[in-house]
Formats: structure tokens, C-alpha cells, sequence
């Protein structure tokens, strides 16, 4: 990562997750005059080191990629899960205030129940139906109340790109070791989200001065678990075939939405385009994505 001497500061927390590094390359990639610093395994629960961070490093932008993306562990480790993506989001949204940076924090669409046939507005009230939903409800609720000047809330969706773990990496990576019957959940519909495209939303925002608040930050267009795999198969050239649909199991202890899919016509309304579809962000991607796990397993990672 090239680091600017001069420029605009921007500090990234969680920069080593899927979304920090996406980020950072999209920086690079665009050779834009920032300052970036995006330090390694910061634990953001520690609230004093992170608030000294921020008032040494003020920044103009603070951008939170970090999370507990562990759905399932949350469940029996809530107040962990409620330390990482909700007190201490108030505390940097605090420190953030206090330094007059801007600041990007992440949400989800777990916060919705999904059982709702329509699409998800910003102006519906969250009511999340597990502990994960429930702790980035927290994060927004926290930050909404700290009445900051300026910060925007994105709520994203079935986030994926080349780096660390996530669903299109995992059927790759089943395809490339010979699993031949790969079972993909055919009945939770949402917004598979390229990390990359969600960068580059953020860095637009910060180039305009559009409203704070809550966003919905997705590709847009909705589909099932089951046929975003097949269209990653299907634009790689692989047979399809070998993907098995099948429906949430009844007696399944961990609730998960079952249409979570958002509605991202807010960004008409702060003269911002759509982001693309996630058939489009998806083919633009993913050929890097299965290189990147061939790699992978060739290193035994």
C-alpha cells in the first residue's frame, strides 16, 4: 500500500478484513493523494487505545471495516459480539466527533427479519431476529444518538472479493478440492455485494456532500444463495451441475433472514447513481476471485 506524505488523512480500522484491504487497493488503484494508515490487528474493544489513536493520527476520514462477522458464534458469545459492533462503534463514533473527522461505519441487512416480501428502505425500523442482527443494531442505534456532524451509516449485504473468507470463495474452493455435490441454500434471498464496488462507493461519498445517515450500500438486484453460485460457476465455465440446491433446514437453531434484500433508491434522492447489479459486479470479479483461491490452496491456506 502506497502511503501519501501529503493529502487528505484516512484512517482505516479493520483494514486487514476483506472490505480494509478492498479499500485500500481501490486508493492505489486510482492513485488518489491520500494519507492512509490502516494498522493490523487494532483491537477496537481496547476504547482507550483507540480513541488515542484517532486524536494522534486525525484523520479526516475515519472508515470502520472492523466487525464480528461470526453469525453463529454470536449466538453464544452475544456481549462479545455487542462490544465489537456496538460499544465500541460509540466510541469511535465519539472520538470521531471529537476530531471532527468524518465517519464511515458499516451495518447489514441482518438487521431486518427478512420476513417482509418487499424490499428493505432505510426508513424501516430494524428488528433483527438473531444476536449478530442485534449487535450491529446496536452500532447504529449508539451512533445515531452521539448526534455526530457528519458520518454515514452503509448497510451492506452478502459481502465478497478475493481477500479472506467468504461464500464465493468457499464453492470455489469445495469445486477445486473435488467436492462433487456442493449443497447452497436455494430459499434466503438478499444483495451479493462485490467488496471492490463498495469501495468505490465510499471513496464517491467522500468526494461529494451528500447527507448523513443511513444508506443502503448494495449491488443492485436481489437473488438466492443457490443461483449467485451458479452464476459465479456459470461465468467461470464451470458445470453447474455439481451444485445442489437445498432449502434452511426446519429445526435450524440460528435464525437468518429468509429476504433481506435492501432498497438503495435513497442515493437518487442525494443525486448519487445505483451501484451496478450484482450479475455485472460479479462477472467483473470473479475471475480474480478464482485465481486468488487456486493460489490459496495451492499454499495450503
Amino acid at each position: 500500500m502506497r502511503v501519501m506524505s501529503q493529502g487528505t488523512k484516512w484512517l482505516i480500522l479493520g483494514g486487514s478484513g476483506q472490505l480494509g484491504q478492498a479499500l485500500q487497493e481501490e486508493i492505489t488503484l486510482q492513485e488518489l493523494d491520500f494519507e492512509v494508515y490502516a494498522p493490523k490487528n487494532f483491537n477496537i474493544v481496547d476504547h482507550r487505545k483507540i480513541s488515542e489513536l484517532i486524536h494522534d493520527f486525525r484523520p479526516h476520514y475515519v472508515v470502520n471495516c472492523a466487525a464480528w462477522t461470526d453469525v453463529r458464534n454470536a449466538e453464544y458469545q452475544e456481549e462479545d459480539a455487542n462490544q465489537v459492533n456496538g460499544w465500541s462503534v460509540q466510541n469511535i463514533g465519539i472520538a470521531a466527533q471529537e476530531c471532527k473527522s468524518t465517519l464511515f461505519h458499516f451495518s447489514t441487512d441482518y438487521v431486518f427479519s427478512g420476513e417482509s416480501k418487499n424490499l428493505y428502505t432505510e426508513e424501516e425500523l430494524p428488528d433483527p431476529v438473531n444476536a449478530y442482527g442485534r449487535s450491529k443494531a446496536l452500532g447504529e442505534n449508539l451512533l445515531g444518538d452521539l448526534g455526530i456532524e457528519k458520518y454515514y451509516v452503509l448497510r451492506t449485504a452478502w459481502l465478497y472479493g478475493k481477500h479472506r473468507s467468504n461464500f464465493i470463495k468457499s464453492i470455489l474452493s469445495k469445486h477445486l478440492t473435488g467436492q462433487n455435490a456442493i449443497e447452497i441454500i436455494n430459499d434466503q434471498f438478499g444483495n451479493p455485494t462485490n467488496a471492490r464496488e463498495l469501495a468505490r462507493r465510499v471513496i464517491e461519498i467522500s468526494e461529494k456532500n451528500i447527507p448523513s445517515g443511513i444508506y443502503h450500500a448494495v449491488n443492485t438486484g436481489s437473488t438466492s444463495w443457490f443461483d449467485f453460485a451458479e452464476h459465479a460457476f456459470k461465468a467461470l465455465r464451470l458445470n453447474p451441475e455439481t451444485l445442489v440446491a437445498t432449502q434452511t433446514q426446519i429445526n435450524e437453531t440460528l435464525k437468518r433472514p429468509k429476504n433481506s434484500a435492501l432498497d438503495s433508491r435513497k442515493w437518487t434522492s442525494v443525486g448519487m447513481p445505483f451501484m451496478c447489479s450484482w450479475q455485472e459486479a460479479l462477472e467483473s470479479a470473479i475471475h480474480e476471485i478464482f485465481e486468488e483461491v487456486k493460489k490459496e490452496i495451492a499454499i495450503g491456506y
